[in-house]
């Protein structure tokens, strides 16, 4: 899966796509994909949880999200 992400971000970036990434997922196997989007002159917000959150790829994007349960709770049913 983290290589269909990495190529859906790249491809999408160079066909202008979309202006910002929003990445769900903590792997720093994505930090290429980053790379490359970034050459395309677009933004990739980092969106993770406390427990999850990689300081890589906070670092690297610069522009992260931690998600709470107030943030997600009226999209659960509990």
């Amino acid at each position: 899966m983290d290589v269909k992400i990495a190529i859906d971000m790249a491809k999408l970036a160079r066909l202008n796509k979309y202006d910002t990434a929003f990445l769900l997922s903590s792997d720093t196997d994505l930090i290429p994909a980053i790379k490359e989007v970034f050459s395309f002159n677009k933004k990739v917000k980092y969106i993770c949880t406390k427990n999850r959150r990689s300081f890589a790829l906070s670092k690297i994007t610069g522009d992260f999200l931690i998600l709470k349960e107030k943030n997600i709770k009226n999209f659960l049913k509990i």
